[in-house]
């Protein structure tokens, strides 16, 4: 009987005590932060890897898209304005090349057009289309869309006899046009720069 009463007061209470409760949670929050820390490991290469594959992308786009109606570029004969003129942030010309959607149209006037706020991180491209048929506009106005948004900056150079110049107010055209722009993600975090010449054709005449 004695020692019934014995084991009885020597027996451990029912639950955890109080080092295996802290030990417990140590375990937990270390567990915690390592899960914690691959799940934004990964997020932050999957976003990494989205943010460069879309710059790959809208840069990609940016080249084909101008250099599409820069090489189908066209010499007319217009009294009231140049075939080709162009500064630091906007080029304007006639073009033979069609846009994807827009159906085939005889010519086109384009104008590209580089717009940012002083204040602004970024800035749009936006293209005015005006459809000619020869030097004979086909509707009273241009129609206007944007080609991107979200560039940091962009510029216009033109190649002609043996160095660059900032602005096209001559004759004819340039040998070759480069285009450099620096495009950003939303919040800025990531850039791509996009630095292409694009030859334009020696002589195309058009035309009525």
């Amino acid at each position: 009987m004695k020692n019934a009463r014995y084991r009885r007061v020597l027996s451990p209470p029912g639950g955890f005590t109080l080092v295996e409760l802290l030990l417990a949670l140590v375990i937990t929050s270390i567990s915690i932060s390592a899960v914690a820390g691959i799940f934004y490991t990964s997020l932050r290469a999957y976003r990494r890897t989205s943010d460069d594959m879309r710059l790959s992308f809208e840069s990609g786009f940016l080249a084909d898209t101008l250099g599409r109606d820069l090489r189908g570029v066209a010499i007319v004969d217009m009294e009231e304005m140049p075939c080709f003129r162009g500064d630091s942030a906007r080029v304007e010309f006639m073009t033979r090349a069609s846009a994807p959607g827009e159906g085939r149209w005889p010519l086109r006037r384009v104008t590209y057009e580089f717009e940012k706020e002083p204040e602004a991180a970024t800035g749009t491209l936006s293209a005015n289309v005006q459809p000619y048929a020869g030097d004979v506009p086909l509707q009273p106005g241009s129609s206007r869309h944007v080609v991107l948004k979200r560039i940091s900056d962009l510029r216009f150079r033109y190649y002609t006899n043996n160095r660059w110049q900032e602005e096209w107010t001559g004759e004819g055209l340039p040998q070759a046009v480069e285009i450099v722009a620096t495009i950003a993600v939303e919040d800025s975090r990531m850039t791509r720069t996009l630095n292409v010449a694009v030859d334009l054709p020696c002589f195309v005449v058009t035309g009525r």
